[in-house]
């Protein structure tokens, strides 16, 4: 049997290794703009705590990607063009200091280029059919980047990155990219690793950025529904975690042009799906048969013998007694009416507690 512990010293190593060499210096008083968009809060848990730090297979993958790329671009044009974790500082006028770090900046004669660096899990996308050839490693066109979906926060970095560049080069023209390498679901080929390409064309103005400081200072919730559940400081117990599950219906013409594209496509497509099941439901008359699904895996659809039960609940609960909460969960159709019931007799909060979650609904 082999010792799992030679294993779990060799992964240790590898991420020790990731983040060698990886130790940003920021000014007292001021913050980076990673810091200045995310949840105010571990600005002061990372000084309070600083034994604390996220730790994934992910994190560590990122640091090696960017340890790649800074070698690549020393190694084709050298330190004197090539500046790694370009300090980017801007005084607010609110008093507050960032001092922001860009993965690469690279000095040229005629303009400046400003590379942000992002390691991503799977990239969502609407490409069209066939648009991205098997043996290609990167997508750089603009209409295909549109139609990938790249997280919000990115975005944001960017902008900021984009205009203290152009803030620190005036009045030397900037370009600024997110350089990132990901996994995309192409079809007919499975998941397949790229790099994206995306210029920054979008800008943030100063009046937006110093709203962005304000609130950075005045409020100190998450900027994002998913960040409690990836905070450290939460998983070690130094903070509760805020809910932050705040929605907003967004009007379908201020989407963008390739997400409008892929909300009629999935409208149609799901009314031509009810049409075909609905023959289908006419035309086996109480048969089924077994195809091979997208992945080639055999999978019966049709009409299946299936198998229903009526418990005795009360005769259930005398052989269990409390032992029963184990198997047993609330009835939806009934909440209703049992908020109606337990209300004539405690308030809601002693049989309950309450928490806000965001999932997603569609048409099915």
């Amino acid at each position: 049997m082999c010792n799992i512990e030679v294993f779990k010293t060799i992964i240790d190593e590898i991420s020790r290794k990731a983040k060698e060499g990886r130790n940003l210096e920021y000014p007292e008083g001021s913050i980076g703009v990673t810091s200045l968009i995310y949840c105010p809060l571990k600005v002061r848990f990372r000084e309070e705590h600083p034994e604390i730090e996220a730790d994934s297979l992910e994190i560590d993958d990122g640091f090696y990607f960017e340890k790649e790329v800074k070698e690549a671009l020393l190694s084709l044009w050298g330190a004197k063009r090539v500046r790694l974790e370009e300090e980017l500082p801007y005084k607010s006028d609110k008093g507050l200091k960032i001092n922001g770090h860009l993965d690469i900046a690279i000095i040229g004669k005629k303009k400046v280029i400003g590379l942000e660096l992002k390691n991503m899990k799977l990239a969502y996308h609407n490409l069209p059919y066939d648009s991205v050839p098997e043996e290609a490693k990167f997508i750089a066109d603009p209409e295909l980047v549109k139609r990938i979906s790249i997280p919000e926060n990115y975005m944001l970095q960017a902008k900021i990155q984009k205009y203290l560049l152009e803030q620190k080069y005036s009045p030397k023209p900037v370009e600024h990219y997110l350089f990132i390498k990901t996994m995309v679901k192409l079809n007919g080929s499975g998941l397949k690793k790229v790099f994206i390409i995306r210029k920054t064309e979008e800008n943030i103005t100063r009046e937006e950025l110093e709203t962005l400081i304000e609130k950075f200072m005045e409020d100190e919730t998450p900027r994002y529904p998913w960040e409690c559940g990836f905070c450290p400081y939460r998983k070690a117990g130094i903070c509760e975690g805020m809910e932050n599950t705040e929605t907003l219906k967004v009007p379908t013409e201020e989407l963008p042009e390739p997400v409008q594209e892929a909300l009629e496509e999935y409208l149609l497509l799901n009314s031509r799906i009810k049409d075909l099941e609905d023959y289908l439901k006419k035309e086996l008359k109480g048969r089924n048969i077994e195809i091979a699904n997208g992945n080639g895996r055999p999978k019966t659809i049709g009409y299946m013998e299936k198998t229903k039960y009526d418990w005795d609940l009360q005769k259930i609960f005398q052989l269990l007694g409390d032992n029963i909460l184990d198997y047993v969960t609330v009835n939806w159709r009934k909440r209703e009416d049992l908020e109606m019931v337990l209300a004539e007799r405690v308030a809601l909060s002693e049989v309950r507690t309450t928490k806000r979650v965001l999932e997603w609904k569609g048409l099915n």
